[in-house]
């Protein structure tokens, strides 16, 4: 027996199984992004419809979100979303090396474009946990959300849902149990500002967090960073978050 003997060569199907398996997490990750993205443009469309009022800044949103999904090959999906004068003029739009068309067709898909500065630090509070990591406590179980996923979680046979919207222009953002039993958390979300009206700019906390009870469970969303402003030309405050977790357990 040769003891120096080796494998002169790889199967081909080895080969590309080993290819895969070192690629399939990039691959992966890339379409995470891609639906990520995806449901953000929608919620934002749901938001903002063609022919209301919408403010530029909301506007280079969408368009940044076409330009990447535009990218990734979302051309047919990208194509459903606006109207027949948009869609016919896109698929050159795509074509192009740079984004530019693509923006000036999104804006002019718009009719009421307002031109808008964001508030001064005057006019805008973002609350900043000092904690990178979250006290589990007494909880038993740990959901995360952000604010574009509407996706559930599960906990104990119990479906959770974490709902942002926007309803006669009042905000919205509901804990709903199982579609039935629901909290709204803007007023508690409020009174977290409210503590904290005459300061402005970046505030950092030990924790930002609120609680309330959920049908048979009692519930803690945690903020790493939650942020209240007014547009000059708005006499109310958006609030803005990133991601929150939300804690549950039995009462």
């Amino acid at each position: 027996m040769n003891k120096k003997a080796s494998i002169k060569f790889i199967p081909v199907s080895l080969f590309a199984f080993g290819l895969f398996s070192l690629i399939a997490p990039y691959f992966n990750a890339f379409s995470v992004a891609k639906r990520s993205r995806q449901k953000q443009l929608v919620m934002l469309l749901d938001k903002n419809k063609f022919s209301k009022k919408i403010s530029d800044v909301v506007v280079d949103d969408i368009a940044d979100k076409f330009e990447f999904l535009a990218k990734r090959k979302q051309k047919n999906f990208l194509l459903n979303l606006v109207d027949a004068k948009t869609r016919d003029l896109l698929p050159e739009d795509f074509n192009q090396h740079h984004s530019l068309s693509i923006n000036n067709s999104i804006r002019n898909a718009f009719t009421h474009i307002d031109k808008i500065s964001y508030a001064s630090n005057s006019e805008r509070l973002v609350l900043e946990s000092k904690t990178k990591g979250i006290q589990i406590d007494d909880y038993q179980y740990l959901i995360n959300f952000n604010n574009y996923n509407q996706e559930a979680g599960e906990f104990n046979g119990d479906t959770f849902n974490f709902d942002n919207q926007l309803i006669n222009n009042l905000e919205t953002l509901k804990n709903i149990l199982n579609s039935k039993v629901e909290v709204e958390a803007i007023p508690a979300i409020n009174r977290l500002f409210e503590d904290h009206k005459r300061k402005n700019g970046t505030l950092q906390l030990k924790e930002i967090s609120i609680e309330d009870n959920l049908g048979k469970y009692h519930i803690k969303i945690v903020f790493p960073s939650i942020s209240n402003e007014k547009i000059s030309n708005n006499q109310q405050y958006s609030i803005y978050y990133e991601s929150a977790a939300l804690l549950i357990k039995e009462k």
